[in-house]
C-alpha cells in the first residue's frame, strides 16, 4: 500500500483556542471582517462622516498591542478626542 498523508484543513468554521494554536483560518471570522468593512463604508457614504474611521485608524495600533498599558493609553486618547470633538461651546456669538 501506498503512504497515503492525511488531508488536514487549514480552516475552521469557528475560532477555538486550539485553532489559532495551529494558525488555521476561521471562515467566521473572515465573513464578519468583510461585513464591517462594507457596513463601515456604508455609514461614511450613507451620512457623508468619516470621523469614525479616522478615530478607529487613531486608536487601533494602541489597543492591538494588547498590553493593559497600552489598551488604557488607547482609551485616554479616545476620551481627550472625543472631548475635543464634542465640547461645549463656551462662547455665544
Amino acid at each position: 500500500m501506498e503512504n497515503q498523508e492525511k488531508t488536514h484543513k487549514t480552516w475552521v468554521w469557528t475560532s477555538t483556542e486550539n485553532s489559532r494554536e495551529k494558525q488555521k483560518l476561521s471562515v467566521l471570522a473572515v465573513v464578519e471582517t468583510i461585513f464591517f468593512v462594507l457596513l463601515t463604508w456604508f455609514v461614511a457614504w450613507y451620512f457623508d462622516s468619516y470621523i469614525h474611521i479616522v478615530t478607529a485608524i487613531l486608536i487601533a495600533p494602541l489597543l492591538l498591542l494588547k498590553t493593559p498599558k497600552s489598551i488604557d493609553e488607547g482609551i485616554a486618547a479616545h476620551r481627550i478626542f472625543d472631548w475635543i470633538c464634542h465640547k461645549p461651546m463656551l462662547h455665544n456669538f
